[in-house]
C-alpha cells in the first residue's frame, strides 16, 4: 500500500486507468518510461518543473519495489525507512519535496 500511495502522489494519477477499449496499470506505464530514461513524464505535471531526474529517480526506484507482484521482493516497512534516510541524505530538496506533497494533497 505504501508504494501505491507515494505512486499515486508522484504522478498525479490513478493506480488503474481505463480507456474505451484498454487500461493502463500506473506501476508497469512508470518502469516502461523508466527503461526509456523518461524520469520525468513519471512526474504530475504541476511537479515536474520544480524537481531534477537526479531528486525523483530514487523515490520512483523505491515506488517500484514497493509495488513488485513478487511477495518476496516487497519490503518490510523497517527497510523501506532505511532507503527513505538513505535517499534524504543524498537528495537535496528532499524535505522541501515532502513539504509539496502534504501541502498540495491534504485538504483541511
Amino acid at each position: 500500500m505504501f508504494g501505491v500511495l507515494i505512486l499515486e502522489l508522484l504522478t498525479g494519477r490513478r493506480l488503474v486507468e481505463y480507456g474505451e477499449d484498454s487500461f493502463v496499470i500506473l506501476s508497469d506505464h512508470v518502469r516502461v518510461l523508466l527503461e526509456q530514461g523518461n524520469v520525468l513524464k513519471c512526474i504530475d505535471p504541476t511537479m515536474e518543473e520544480e524537481y531534477s531526474e537526479d531528486e525523483v529517480l530514487p523515490f520512483l526506484k523505491l515506488v517500484l519495489v514497493c509495488t513488485s507482484q513478487i511477495p518476496s521482493n516487497l519490503p518490510t516497512m523497517a527497510k523501506i525507512v532505511q532507503i527513505l534516510q538513505a535517499i534524504s541524505s543524498s537528495v537535496p530538496h528532499y524535505h522541501r519535496m515532502l513539504d509539496s506533497f502534504s501541502k498540495s494533497s491534504v485538504l483541511i
